[in-house]
């Protein structure tokens, strides 16, 4: 908090409001500020409204990737942004982010979009697999590891990926 430098008569932009942690403590502590508040995650965003419901019309919530928001003529004081899959995501097995359980490998941060991991690892060609690996992940072992994604498809659940 103390790195945000927060004003207490600000607007301020969460682009990543997940369950709503960082915005309920501006909202708590500077009681003068506002936030609009995004997820592309329907259900932490969802969490986020009822969590900060108190705060009434200090808080706008806006469905979607932060990247498609237009915030017309609004100026802000800051923006926050916790990038990266939330706690939530990997507590809810379904969701399929996480290792630790067996599940249907999904891993869409928004639910509506078509395209699911499960899609990209059995569909995409072994190099562009290597790539997104690479690039993304920085495995230094990303063709090795897309090899072996490659040679045992179809791949369904998350487990069956965490052994290849």
């Amino acid at each position: 908090m103390e790195g945000l430098s927060i004003s207490d008569q600000g607007l301020y932009l969460d682009a990543t409001v997940g369950g709503g942690g960082h915005s309920a403590l501006i909202l708590e502590r500077f009681p003068h500020t506002s936030v609009i508040a995004l997820d592309q995650d329907a259900q932490a965003l969802q969490a986020a409204e009822v969590r900060l419901q108190e705060y009434g019309d200090r808080i706008q919530f806006w469905h979607g990737n932060f990247a498609s928001y237009d915030p017309g003529e609004l100026r802000f004081a800051g923006i926050l942004a916790d990038l990266g899959v939330s706690s939530a995501q990997l507590d809810h097995p379904e969701r399929g982010f996480s290792f630790r359980h067996e599940a249907p490998l999904d891993m869409r941060m928004d639910q509506n979009q078509a395209l699911s991991a499960a899609e990209i690892v059995n569909t995409y060609p072994e190099q562009a697999l290597a790539d997104i690996f690479y690039q993304y992940g920085e495995e230094r072992f990303s063709r090795r590891i897309a090899r072996k994604i490659v040679a045992k498809r179809p791949i369904q659940t998350t487990t069956a990926l965490a052994r290849w």
